[in-house]
């Protein structure tokens, strides 16, 4: 029998949700370590794994069964083909893909450009895995370039997938960055961020 306790602290348990497991593929040194030391000393991942080497990121994946994966450069391995492996090795994988400019062949879960603020790197790791935003996420006002741009094409009438083709996102990367404008701003769905758009950019202009 549930009792009066262990229902009140159900939702407050679901919030607490534990970091995850993450799983990190480029070819660069900096990448690997720099995100791995932002993921965990920021609570966002409980073990990062990081590899240059997709033959190892696969017997990771396969033995660690991460709950996301971050895929950089790769070469020569397309991009497409390493999340194909990955998946294989790790059904269900979350993946996250970080490009110069959108890549809709690899079937990501979300798209960040390679210079996407380490936050929202971070941000995209907790949603993917459910855990709550973080505790260190910038005030409301403070927005980034992205989500400035995002903002605007909100605030012009456009749709996710018009502005994802002006500014070389997926139009899935626009709709997370949608969400995350809404909860930042405090709006209830698009609409609303779109008329809180002008006095949050104009902050921006000064």
């Amino acid at each position: 029998m549930i009792n009066e306790q262990t229902r009140m602290s159900a939702p407050a348990a679901a919030l607490a949700a534990p970091p995850k497991r993450v799983l990190v593929l480029d070819a660069h040194e900096t990448v690997l370590w720099g995100v791995r030391f932002v993921l965990i000393s920021r609570g966002a991942a409980r073990r990062c794994l990081t590899t240059s080497s997709m033959l190892e990121a696969v017997a990771f994946a396969g033995r660690y069964q991460p709950h996301v994966a971050i895929l950089g450069s790769v070469p020569p391995v397309a991009p497409a083909d390493a999340a194909a492996a990955l998946r294989r090795a790790r059904p269900g994988l979350r993946l996250i893909r970080l490009v110069d400019r959108a890549d809709e062949s690899c079937r990501a879960d979300l798209q960040l450009s390679r210079t996407a603020p380490i936050a929202e790197l971070e941000a995209a790791v907790r949603e993917l895995t459910g855990q709550p935003p973080s505790t260190q996420e910038a005030p409301a006002g403070e927005l980034s370039a992205r989500q400035r741009e995002v903002l605007a094409g909100l605030a012009a009438g456009m749709t996710n997938r018009q502005i994802a083709d002006c500014i070389g996102l997926s139009a899935e990367t626009v709709k997370w960055h949608v969400r995350g404008l809404c909860r930042r701003l405090g709006a209830r769905n698009r609409t609303e961020a779109a008329v809180r758009a002008t006095p949050a950019c104009a902050r921006h202009e000064h």
